[in-house]
């Protein structure tokens, strides 16, 4: 038996080493199946040895991605543990039944298994461990749209992982920060703190940290119209995510790569990259958050692409996933591309509705610049002068939204009161865009003169 113990230990090492260190998932998944197949031949399934084993083919499994191969090693392992003292072990099961939970988008039992981990490392004073359950509450917050609840537990985080120098832990939390900062409308305190973040990372030499801080960086950059500096980084992201076997990350990327090529109305590579994005994301989890934001953002490039009926199935999907998940913020884009879609369909009555729900949701978690978003829409829609003037107003007290603030001008030009109210809202629209730039929308401009 000792022989057996040595053997498994030593095999457990070698995964800890392939998961942790080197970051070699796919090996790491090879050497979890060799000692799988150990832990038969040595009769050791149900001991406290194996609860460690199935603990790691759970982390490997939920790092690639297998998140429904992750779960029963996890119930294995968790149900080894759950009457013993080994509450570290148990902490990190619980920990890891969270993270499945929240990916496969039943966010209720991913807060109850999550607030259990948090529960059992402070029951042991594990910071370490009660920092990781806490970075995954957060995510939940995010999901639900609770800002003020996620900045409070990030601020907390920060703070002890600062107390304790924990650098990679001061780097996750600047990453959300800035992203709660993003969302809403602070955009120079988030480019502050994503650079933060990356030097940090950059300094720790970990890929996958990387990768999100660049997305999250390209996609601030993208709000503010800055394509080269977006471009530069979700190629850098989408590099990394292949050469290292990310495929949440690869299709973060590529959903991100599709936003940048729609805003520059390059319509058939943003289709090509948000499908391929999409496929990734139906075989991390068909009913997850990338396939909510997916078939949410495709349904969005075909509104631009007039095509009503694809619009309507892809955001009807959108809508259905991101209900079950409790994501408002979707829920609101979702609402703002439904009713864009049955405008193009004639159906005006419906699209009211569908424009005054997304509003409603985006006033109800404190979103302005989607709202705004929203609000421009249903003017340009409908017709309305008041939608215009109220997106004129949020936007002129968001960072970095100048040009849809220039935008709002000038589809307040389009259906002013008066002909010199008109004239002076396209000449204040047009002022903006040539201070930015934006030489194509500057056509535009013209076509209205």
């Amino acid at each position: 038996m000792g022989d057996k113990m040595s053997k498994l230990e030593a095999l457990v090492k070698q995964i800890e080493a392939l998961l942790y260190k080197e970051k070699e998932l796919d090996r790491a998944e090879a050497k979890v199946n060799e000692t799988l197949k150990e832990l038969i031949t040595s009769q050791l399934q149900d001991s406290p040895q194996a609860a460690r084993v199935y603990t790691l083919a759970t982390e490997v499994k939920i790092e690639i991605g297998k998140y429904v191969e992750a779960e029963p090693f996890a119930f294995k392992s968790f149900g080894i543990l759950k009457d013993t003292a080994e509450n570290k072990l148990k902490g990190r099961v619980q920990w890891c039944i969270g993270r499945i939970y929240k990916n496969l988008g039943d966010m209720d039992k991913a807060r109850i298994y999550l607030e259990d981990s948090r529960s059992t490392y402070r029951t042991i004073g594990y910071k370490q461990g009660e920092l990781e359950a806490l970075n995954g509450l957060i995510h939940l917050d995010f999901i639900g749209s609770d800002w003020p609840s996620a900045k409070k537990k990030l601020k907390y985080a920060y703070r002890i992982n600062q107390e304790s120098g924990n650098r990679r832990g001061m780097a996750l939390c600047l990453t959300n920060l800035a992203t709660v900062s993003i969302l809403v409308g602070e955009h120079n305190a988030a480019e502050k703190a994503l650079k933060e973040s990356i030097q940090i990372k950059e300094e720790l030499g970990d890929p996958l940290l990387l990768t999100h801080s660049w997305i999250s960086l390209a996609r601030l950059y993208l709000r503010e119209r800055r394509w080269s500096e977006a471009s530069e980084l979700v190629r850098k992201a989408k590099q990394a995510s292949q050469e290292h076997n990310f495929p949440r990350e690869l299709a973060m990327s590529l959903e991100t790569e599709g936003e940048l090529y729609f805003a520059r109305k390059e319509y058939a590579k943003a289709e090509k990259s948000c499908l391929e994005a999409l496929k990734i994301g139906e075989q991390i989890s068909p009913e997850g958050d990338i396939v909510a934001e997916l078939s949410r953002k495709l349904a969005d490039l075909y509104v631009a692409m007039e095509e009503a009926d694809k619009t309507l199935r892809f955001a009807q999907r959108a809508l259905e996933v991101s209900i079950k998940m409790g994501d408002k913020f979707e829920q609101g884009c979702c609402y703002r591309t439904l009713a864009m879609a049955y405008s193009l369909k004639g159906l005006k009555d419906k699209s009211q509705k569908a424009f005054a729900k997304s509003i409603s949701i985006f006033k109800s978690i404190g979103e302005r610049f989607e709202r705004g978003l929203t609000l421009l829409a249903e003017g340009e829609f409908s017709g309305r002068l008041d939608p215009l003037r109220e997106a004129h107003t949020l936007f002129a007290q968001i960072e970095g939204a100048e040009f849809y603030e220039a935008m709002a001008k000038l589809q307040i030009a389009k259906v002013g009161p008066s002909l010199k109210a008109a004239v002076r809202s396209l000449r204040e629209g047009e002022e903006i865009l040539r201070a930015k730039g934006e030489e194509e929308e500057l056509k535009e401009v013209e076509a209205i003169r």
